[in-house]
This record gives C-alpha cells, sequence and structure tokens, in this order.
C-alpha cells in the first residue's frame, strides 16, 4: 500500500480519537446558611434541612450543592420561629450564595403521649415519632414543640395495634396538653413443627433433638408434634395404634416415604437433622400476623375426649382449600424398646379428626375463611388408655390449605410453649 493511501485511514482515527473526550464535570456551588435574631446575634444548634439532607450544627453553615440543581432550605429549632418557612435556590457554577433566616423566640408548647391498653394500663416499650421521626425514649414522653406550627403524633410497639393511628395537633405558645394512644394487643402465631419419625429409623433421635432444640431458641411460640410413620420398622408402636391416621398424613397428604422428615408450617427442611435450618424457618413464620383466632378446649367424659375449638377470620385469607385438624397429642412417653435408641418420645399425634374416613376424605374437614367468618368445630376420639395416659392428652389445631400445605394458624388448649 502507498504512503498517500495511508492518510484518510489516519485522519478517520484521529478524529474518532478526538470523539471520545471524557465528561465535563460541572463546578459545584457554594451555599450558606446563616440563622440569627432579629437583631443580627447568630442563633446556635440550628438544625438545617437542605434537600433531604439533615445536618443538625452551629450555623453559619456551608454546602457544596449541584450547579442548576434546584435545592429545598429549611432550618428549624425548638422554641424558634423562622422566616421564611423555607426557600428554594437554584446555583450556578462556583456561585457563591448565602442565606439569611431571621428567627424570633417564641414559648414552646408541651404534649404528653400516653399509650395505655383498654384497661387505661401503660403499655411498655411503646416508640413515640413526630412527622414519622422516632424520639428518644418511650412512652409515656413528653414532647417539645413551636407554637402554631402543626404536626403528627403517631406510636408503635411489637404485637400492638394503636387507636387512633395517628393524630395531628397544633400548640399554643406555652400550652400543655396530652394525647392518648389505646392499644389491642395481636394475636400471636403459633408455628406448627412437624416431625414424622420412625422407632426403627437411626438419624430420626438426632432430627427429633434438633426440632426441640430449634423450637427452644425460637423468639416466640412454636408448637412441636410428631408423626410415625411404616417405614423401616412397621413394628413402630406408635405408628401401630394409628395406623390410617400416620400413612394418611405422611404418605397420603404429603408423599413422605424417607424419614426423618421435618416441617415447619407445612414447608419442608432439606436437613431435617439441622436445628439452624429449622429455627430460621421457625423465625420466617413467626414474622407472619396471624388471620384467625381460636379458642381451645378439651373435655373428657369416660372413655370419651372431645375437643372443642371456637375461631374467628380476623385477616384476609385467599380463597382456597383450607382443612381445620383438630390433634389429640400425648405429650410424654418413655419407650425403652426401640431399634434407634431414642427413649423419650414428645407430643405424639394420637388422634385427628376425619380419621375414621380418612383413606377416602382425608384427615381434617373444610371450613370457610371468608373475611370476618366465625367457627365452632369440634371431634370426639375414644383413645386407649391401655396405651396412653390420660393426664398427658393435649389439644391441638390448626388450618392448612390442602393445596400449597401451608399451614395458616395453629393453637394449643393450653398457653406457655409446647
Amino acid at each position: 500500500m502507498r504512503f498517500w493511501t495511508w492518510i484518510p485511514l489516519f485522519i478517520l482515527l484521529q478524529f474518532s480519537l478526538c470523539g471520545q473526550q471524557d465528561p465535563v464535570i460541572p463546578d459545584p456551588g457554594y451555599l450558606t446558611v446563616t440563622a440569627q435574631d432579629t437583631e443580627g446575634t447568630p442563633i446556635l444548634d440550628v438544625r438545617i434541612d437542605l434537600q433531604e439532607i439533615e445536618q443538625a450544627q452551629n450555623a453559619p453553615a456551608t454546602f457544596e450543592v449541584v450547579a442548576g440543581l434546584p435545592q429545598q432550605v429549611r432550618v428549624s429549632k425548638t422554641g424558634w420561629v423562622f422566616a421564611p418557612v423555607d426557600t428554594t435556590v437554584t446555583l450556578a457554577e462556583g456561585e457563591e450564595l448565602e442565606l439569611v433566616f431571621v428567627g424570633v423566640n417564641v414559648q414552646p408548647g408541651e404534649v404528653t403521649v400516653r399509650a395505655v391498653d383498654g384497661e387505661d394500663a401503660a403499655i411498655p416499650g411503646v416508640t413515640v415519632s413526630v412527622d414519622g421521626e422516632a424520639e428518644e425514649g418511650s412512652a409515656p414522653l413528653t414532647v417539645v414543640m413551636n407554637p402554631d406550627v402543626p404536626f403528627t403524633l403517631s406510636v408503635e410497639a411489637s404485637g400492638w395495634i394503636f387507636a387512633p393511628a395517628d393524630t395531628s395537633i397544633t400548640l399554643d405558645p406555652g400550652a400543655e396538653t396530652e394525647v392518648v394512644f389505646v392499644g389491642t394487643a395481636l394475636s400471636a402465631h403459633l408455628v406448627l413443627v412437624e416431625d414424622f419419625s420412625n422407632t426403627g429409623c437411626g438419624p430420626c433421635p438426632a432430627a427429633d433433638e434438633a426440632m426441640w432444640e430449634a423450637v427452644g431458641q425460637a423468639s416466640g411460640a412454636a408448637m412441636p408434634i410428631a408423626f410415625h410413620g411404616r417405614f423401616p420398622f412397621p413394628g413402630d408402636p406408635f405408628y401401630l395404634y394409628n395406623t390410617v391416621m400416620n400413612v394418611v398424613r405422611s404418605e397420603m397428604f404429603y408423599g413422605i416415604f424417607a424419614l426423618p422428615n421435618v416441617r415447619v408450617d407445612g414447608v419442608p427442611m432439606t436437613a431435617p437433622s439441622d436445628s439452624e435450618e429449622i429455627l430460621s424457618a421457625i423465625e420466617s413464620r413467626l414474622a407472619v400476623p396471624p388471620s384467625i383466632e381460636f379458642v381451645v378446649t378439651r373435655e373428657q367424659a369416660g372413655p370419651e375426649v372431645t375437643v372443642n375449638v371456637e375461631g374467628s377470620v380476623i385477616g384476609e385469607v385467599p380463597a382456597d382449600d383450607w382443612r381445620i385438624y383438630l390433634l389429640l397429642i400425648e405429650t410424654f412417653v418413655h419407650y425403652e424398646e426401640a431399634s434407634n435408641g431414642q427413649t423419650e418420645y414428645r407430643n405424639t399425634v394420637r388422634h385427628v379428626n376425619g380419621e375414621e374416613d380418612a383413606i377416602a376424605s382425608g384427615l381434617g374437614e373444610s371450613i370457610d375463611l371468608s373475611p370476618g367468618a366465625e367457627f365452632s368445630v369440634s371431634a370426639t376420639f375414644t383413645p386407649d388408655f391401655g396405651d396412653v395416659v390420660a393426664e398427658n392428652l393435649r389439644a391441638v389445631v390448626f388450618v392448612q390449605n390442602s393445596n400449597t400445605f401451608e399451614i395458616l394458624d395453629a393453637a394449643v388448649e393450653v398457653t406457655g410453649g409446647p
């Protein structure tokens, strides 16, 4: 190729390289904010709100701001009213501007915030917020505010809902007033943990211990229960006590054909002997607000034990195939003949409503969970008191989605843990 044939390529290359220039960053503007009284004396400890950046410091204060971008500026201090109330400025590159806010000292007002239950007893640990920002300390709390300036009060505490949700107040100079928020305790979500075991299953005792360890470490209430499958040892006495119930629950409903198997509110654990995984799943479910309130009772008349449930829907529940299960569990059995070495068996499920026709219809029964619905369900069982200790029986109830396996809510006849 001849030399002059390179010239157009050289010119094109130079043009291309010259076009790839670094972006030019504009110089900032400099905004000085001064707060002073009517005699020109600086006011100290003034809070400056600049484009949602809050900086409390002694005035004057200088800020670098982006040139060409409007900046809203406001200053405030308890006991002072400023003019202007706020202002918006736009600075050019390198421009220096001073804003002067003139303050007048006024007598502030005070509002005391209380949070009580329906019996007018103080609720501990209630956070008080002014215009959405939490104050230091908890209710009862006295807040000092500028007069003639409206503000919004609200309170918050875990496990409580308050009325009113919030309230707007404007104080007169020197006024002292009180605002009372009345709280209603929310029902706590009880997490149901199911352990599927067998006395001939080698790793099953470890899964049982992991489940109980996780329940003991949980920050809220969790209820562990145990079903027994028919393998690897079909002679498991806990399985043989109610074979239909155990087979329907484990194999026909969940499709469980390997043990151990641990589920938290219906969700299977990948490692049933991992207490940390179980605990994490419990904590996740504890964060879900309850949708149903239950009252569970149990009564015995001769050889029969009846479980009664009164309930109401307090949340929004999607329409689906929901079923309610009434269980009779035995809280403790000592058994020394298990080949896997486990001797203590806790919260073993002995009976579930619907067990008489479970092969055809499944356990439990359908329930209407439309908003505000109330229901009453009962089930009567006839335990074999040759195998079961009546004093160790306890009633458990839960509602489950037959399609997704999600256990919505659960309850036991006695509170205070498993």
